[in-house]
């Protein structure tokens, strides 16, 4: 009896590339929700929480989506600092309290400065959007946000306009 593994390999190539398809898909990514005069806006975001992550942030990334952004999770509320080094993209950032609220937003900052970009009050998130985000949306200082749940060393739904 002669056995065909063909049948077999197939399946198993069929699996793999669903399980790929999977990684790559945008339904599963983390979502800020920020809620501006004009309506809610959603931004699909990676998480920065380790001590690498927070350091890195977007450097050398040389594309990224309208709606993609990075949140940036730090353990205390406290006034922040960024710079631009070794970022392509030009960004808006965001800086966020733990309460939801925005309460600073560098518009258009420019690529690889090493200029200090500082939060100008307390702020325990920083969300990094591509340059105009913030503008094409209507985002002003006061607006808040909704972050993922389950955020480390935050509340189980993160900051909300809910009361």
């Amino acid at each position: 009896m002669k056995y065909s593994f063909k049948p077999l390999f197939c399946a198993m190539a069929l699996l793999w590339t669903s399980f790929a398809l999977a990684g790559c898909s945008h339904d599963s990514s983390p979502v800020v929700v920020l809620h501006t005069a004009s309506g809610d806006i959603s931004i699909r975001v990676e998480i920065a929480t380790t001590p690498e992550q927070l350091r890195r942030g977007l450097m050398w990334r040389s594309e990224m989506a309208d709606d993609e952004g990075m949140l940036f999770v730090f353990a205390e509320e406290k006034p922040r600092s960024f710079w631009m080094k070794n970022t392509p993209l030009s960004l808006d950032i965001m800086f966020i309290d733990s309460s939801g609220k925005l309460v600073s937003i560098a518009r258009d900052t420019r690529a690889y400065s090493e200029h200090s970009i500082a939060s100008g009050a307390p702020a325990r998130f920083v969300l990094e959007a591509v340059a105009g985000f913030c503008s094409r949306h209507g985002l002003r200082v006061g607006d808040r946000a909704t972050l993922p749940p389950g955020l480390p060393g935050g509340p189980g739904r993160g900051p909300s306009t809910q009361p």
